[in-house]
């Protein structure tokens, strides 16, 4: 494995990386097996088999040389509290979602935006919008994420051109002070603001602002994320005070909601 991973070194381009994994059979509920006994090359490489679904925890990385690091891996079991939490946050972040929709969704997670984006094209290609109802169920999900995998790739125009999709049903199906609005309106100001686009960056969070205010008591954490992005802005634009007044409002809110330190 280490030559392997050293073999690296001959091609600028790559960085090697050696795997070192830990293993405790009397907590581990995931299957395992040596193929010492089956494998071709049994006399040196030890080669260890693990079903599918089995899951790592990343220790510690460390150096090696150049392009060459060591990263230490411990098996986890179904009883690992923290893997849980992890595995029913994901769980319950697309449990409204169909399969193909859950999978486009993981891709994300993974970073793996390309792949997802093939899958939402797939979705829609497949998907009729006829049905008013389903539109609205089925688009604005879709091209959310949609917008979200096209940020990840860096193409902020087609990722500003979903998140405008995404409000214009909104706005035909909600209220226009829904809270469903909050999150599109801050998408659509962050990409305005990667974009150099200011003002429209400005407009857009403060119609998040006002509908927070509406919704959430004044010191809500979430107040505190719009406060900064409308700093951040003006920041950018050369109005100083302005800026300012918002990161104070910000840290105001931080100082309520997060411990000193």
């Amino acid at each position: 494995s280490y030559s392997f991973a050293e073999s690296a070194g001959d091609n600028p381009q790559l960085i090697g990386i050696l795997f070192q994994i830990e293993i405790d059979p009397l907590i581990s509920t995931v299957s395992f097996a040596s193929l010492d006994n089956i494998s071709q090359y049994s006399d040196s490489e030890k080669e260890i088999l693990f079903s599918m679904h089995t899951v790592f925890r990343i220790g510690k990385i460390k150096k090696f040389k150049d392009r060459l690091w060591q990263v230490n891996l411990t098996l986890t079991s179904d009883n690992d509290q923290q893997l849980k939490q992890l595995t029913n946050h994901i769980r319950k972040e697309n449990q409204k979602n169909n399969g193909w929709h859950r999978m486009a969704g993981l891709m994300i997670t993974m970073g793996k935006f390309n792949k997802a984006l093939e899958i939402f094209n797939l979705i829609r290609e497949t998907s009729s919008t006829a049905n008013s109802d389903k539109q609205f169920v089925i688009y604005p999900a879709i091209y959310h994420d949609m917008a979200v995998a096209y940020q990840g790739i860096g193409d902020y125009p087609s990722a500003l051109l979903y998140y405008q999709k995404t409000l214009e049903i909104q706005q035909k199906f909600l209220p226009h002070n829904h809270p469903e609005l909050i999150t599109t309106y801050n998408n659509i100001g962050s990409i305005n603001d990667t974009m150099g686009n200011y003002s429209i960056a400005l407009s857009y969070y403060q119609m998040a602002l006002e509908i927070q205010k509406t919704f959430f008591p004044a010191d809500h954490p979430s107040l505190a994320i719009t406060y900064n992005n409308i700093g951040a802005v003006h920041n950018s634009m050369g109005n100083y005070p302005a800026a300012l007044s918002y990161y104070e409002h910000t840290l105001k809110i931080e100082q309520k909601s997060l411990p000193s330190n």
